[in-house]
């Protein structure tokens, strides 16, 4: 769930998509690549018993009386839906009435009803039946209490891991990949966190993720990142692990063979392809017999939403692998090295490239965040 003002202001190529005399005939490319309704929430929070959710959602074929919103499987209370959205207009271009997507939503209920597994799940849903449009997009919301149990990292930590300053959205976004990496980890091996022996978070960053991996009980779990702040507020803050800090280039001090499951939650996403197999093969080195790896990549859901003009897109589509830009987030640790981009992959780039370092066993389309794909690999 990345800001949507920092999309626009880091891939924007609108304008030249717009003054494209083709521009008719793009616009039903990218329709084409959107397979069900895209809808992000921005913010949630639970106060003084009253649980409230805003973002936005596309109905298909503009028709909003179809669709709804549910908050653990019942209806919210109070829906105000459309609410104009000129930025998911401009992101959105190609399909009409896209600016009539935000949504404010809003419930009386108690924190027991609220949190009744200790998270909410919040859901875009078909109005009659009240059932999920994708199971795979729903949003999971950790009770604000327990979760504040831990202390939350300053903006500044939290831009350079998540591209915004709402902490919310931090949170939100934090649990939602716990979750549903949880849930991929089953779907593929049948397994849960606890059943296996060591975890590595790469590319933790302020522990986004890795502080719902408090009550994982069973195996070690470490974090790494190349961000020696974020690393010493890790350790500071988030006792059941231990972080390390990495270079910019493997290999790294960690053991061979030493993970059975490797996350990797929007770091290939920035790396150039010369450091993308140099990581990759430090993977497999790092990874111990049948592991499983869990890495998002910028693919088509992306591209749905960056602005890409028809030229860079053709070009995308023949190479498999596109090198937007570079990415600001990190300037302040990186201290002007030109490292940290925005990369955008094609499913036919991943499955001919890293199936030489890893068998692929699937790829969710659009899963972690709504718009990155999952890449579940196994050594």
């Amino acid at each position: 769930m990345r800001i949507l003002k920092k999309l626009l202001s880091r891939y924007s190529e609108r304008a030249s998509v717009r003054c494209d005399p083709l521009v008719d005939e793009y616009a039903q490319v990218l329709k084409s690549i959107i397979t069900v309704e895209p809808w992000c929430v921005d913010f949630a929070q639970f106060k003084d018993g009253l649980i409230e959710i805003g973002g936005w959602a596309i109905p298909q074929q503009g028709d909003h009386s179809r669709t709804s919103f549910t908050i653990n499987g019942y209806e919210f209370e109070e829906i105000k839906y459309p609410i104009p959205r000129e930025d998911i207009e401009r992101l959105f271009w190609y399909i009409p009435g896209s600016k009539e997507s935000g949504f404010i939503c809003r419930m009386s209920v108690s924190r027991n009803v609220a949190f009744p597994n200790g998270y909410a799940v919040f859901s875009y849903v078909d109005k009659k039946t009240k059932r999920p449009l994708r199971m795979e997009h729903n949003y999971y919301y950790y009770d604000i209490l327990a979760d504040k149990k831990l202390p939350i990292p300053d903006t500044d930590r939290r831009i350079r891991v998540h591209g915004g300053d709402s902490e919310s959205a931090f949170l939100m976004e934090g649990f939602s990949t716990y979750m549903k990496l949880k849930y991929a980890l089953r779907k593929t091996i049948g397994k849960d966190y606890n059943d296996l022996s060591n975890i590595l978070d790469w590319g933790c960053g302020c522990g986004r993720m890795m502080r719902y991996f408090r009550d994982v009980k069973g195996p070690s779990i470490r974090g790494v990142d190349i961000d020696s702040d974020n690393v010493s507020w890790c350790n500071r803050n988030l006792p059941f692990s231990h972080f390390i800090q990495i270079p910019l280039h493997p290999p790294t001090a960690l053991e061979d063979s030493s993970f059975d499951l490797l996350i990797g939650v929007s770091i290939f996403t920035h790396l150039r392809e010369k450091e993308q197999f140099e990581w990759l093969g430090e993977l497999r080195r790092l990874t111990s017999d049948e592991a499983l790896l869990l890495m998002t990549v910028h693919s088509d859901t992306t591209v749905c939403r960056v602005g890409l003009s028809q030229d860079r897109y053709a070009f995308f589509r023949k190479k498999g692998f596109l090198d937007i830009g570079k990415n600001p987030d990190m300037d302040k640790v990186m201290k002007g090295e030109d490292y940290y981009r925005n990369i955008i992959h094609t499913r036919e780039y991943i499955m001919e490239n890293w199936s030489k370092y890893f068998k692929i066993l699937d790829i969710i389309p659009g899963y972690i965040g709504n718009h990155q794909d999952l890449v579940v690999m196994r050594k």
